[in-house]
């Protein structure tokens, strides 16, 4: 099976293995997974005067999901880890 698309990206495969992407701009960090038939995408804001979470959406297709995390700024960063925690 293949892991990777022609430009790089993860398939529906990889995330059904548990991988991840995640790309980060400054303080921001946005992330794409897969979980229990559901694609998520969710970003965080990690500077200490705005700590918290910017959204967290669901969708039903890895292309809505990609369309969602397309559009977050920042630089991919591709991991193989655990799941986010979901707190």
């Amino acid at each position: 099976m293949k892991f990777r698309t022609k430009t790089g990206r993860l398939t529906a495969y990889s995330f059904a293995c548990g991988y991840i992407e995640q790309k980060a701009k400054g303080e921001l960090e946005t992330t794409i997974w897969h979980e229990h038939g559901t694609y998520h995408v969710r970003q965080h804001d990690h500077n200490p005067k705005t700590w918290g979470r910017r959204f967290w959406e669901c969708f039903d297709t890895l292309a809505q999901a990609r369309n969602c995390f397309n559009r977050a700024a920042g630089r991919l960063i591709t991991t193989r880890s655990t799941l986010p925690d979901t707190q």
